[in-house]
């Protein structure tokens, strides 16, 4: 069953999406959702048959988000797409580039990290935007994405002039990366897709302790016990996404004694092994099967 809202109105979460789930029919729900939604709001959605969602992730690059005016980083995109995964829940989503102001240098921390997503949904495709109609780079012409006109491919089809089309899509000056830097970023993400299938990063409690179980790569499984008590809290509170200044000061708070440079040896071992994901100070931990709140 498709949604047609645009986005879904979060009201549903605590009118009808509980009133569905106590149906007990074998329902199949799919619904346009933002980015930015919490492990519980996911929850309650897969409570009530939710199986695919299109999330407004559209790239991993907090600063690009923010050329985009997105209104959400790319560690809350990581997160959401952990959690997709811990849940069942099937996103689709695309990379987006070419904006206006965008580098090279906005990427590459994203893509060298890549490597180290293959356990979670990939984007169906990485493509150059195109300029539509309402979307602030259209009413905006000032943010730098110079419009040429109605679509080519629409003016094949219909063959009238340009004032005739009332168009919905637009050809736009090429910005952002050049044609280069562009295939890089689209292969990186062919990359992503390729190695998917059959990768796995979970967490499994056994007692106190979590095992994590890693099999993103073609090769016999690598596990990582975490027993010490500051390894298991600080693991846990990067469910959510924290900066180093503040996972210090929680674990501190906790009552952990010399936090600061056990945590430091720790994120370092941590983000060699892939476990946890860096966007500028912000850490997010990768490992999937675990629950937030």
């Amino acid at each position: 069953m498709i949604f047609s809202d645009n986005i879904i109105d979060m009201q549903y979460l605590t009118s009808l999406l509980p009133q569905v789930g106590e149906l007990g029919w074998d329902l199949r729900l799919f619904f346009e959702v933002k980015s930015n939604l919490t492990y519980p709001q996911l929850l309650r959605m897969a409570d009530a048959g939710v199986t695919q969602i299109q999330p407004g992730i559209e790239n991993l690059s907090t600063r690009v988000l923010g050329l985009m005016r997105k209104g959400v980083t790319g560690w809350q995109n990581i997160r959401l797409l952990r959690d997709c995964r811990t849940l069942a829940i099937f996103p689709s989503w695309n990379v987006l580039y070419g904006f206006p102001g965008e580098t090279w240098e906005d990427y590459s921390p994203v893509v060298e990290q890549l490597r180290h997503l293959s356990h979670l949904f990939p984007p169906d495709l990485s493509t150059r935007i195109r300029l539509t109609r309402f979307s602030p780079y259209f009413t905006t012409p000032e943010l730098g994405l110079a419009n040429r006109g109605p679509s080519q491919l629409l003016s094949s089809v219909y063959q009238l002039p340009d004032e005739r089309l009332n168009v919905y899509m637009f050809d736009s000056e090429p910005a952002g990366l050049s044609a280069e830097a562009g295939n890089l970023l689209e292969q990186a993400v062919a990359d992503w897709q390729e190695a998917h299938r059959g990768a796995r990063l979970v967490a499994l409690e056994e007692g106190a302790a979590l095992r994590i179980v890693d099999e993103r790569v073609r090769r016999a499984p690598r596990e990582h016990l975490l027993a010490d008590p500051l390894a298991i809290d600080a693991y846990r509170d990067l469910l959510k996404g924290r900066t180093t200044e503040v996972l210090t000061r929680r674990m501190r708070d906790a009552g952990h004694s010399g936090a600061e440079e056990r945590l430091a040896e720790l994120v370092a071992q941590w983000e060699q092994s892939g476990l946890v994901y860096r966007d500028g100070e912000h850490l997010v931990a990768l490992a999937t099967g675990l629950e937030w709140s």
